[in-house]
């Protein structure tokens, strides 16, 4: 996420998952990105700031996924 030279997608989409494991130490990480050039980034770090303050979610993740298999 932080290597600018990578590829966008690859960027946003290593946000995304990292986003998936609930843990506020990585709070100020995605802090560190609302700013940045690279607006597949910014948005998904301001999604994930969002995802990480409702814990709610934490405890209802995949079990839709599950549901369909």
């Amino acid at each position: 996420m932080n290597d600018e030279e990578e590829n966008d997608l690859s960027r946003h989409e290593a946000a995304e998952a990292l986003a998936n494991y609930f843990d506020d130490s990585i709070t100020k990480f995605y802090e560190t990105h609302l700013n940045s050039k690279c607006k597949e980034l910014k948005y998904t770090s301001i999604i994930a700031l969002e995802k990480l303050k409702d814990k709610a979610s934490a405890k209802n993740y995949g079990l839709d996924y599950n549901r369909t298999m």
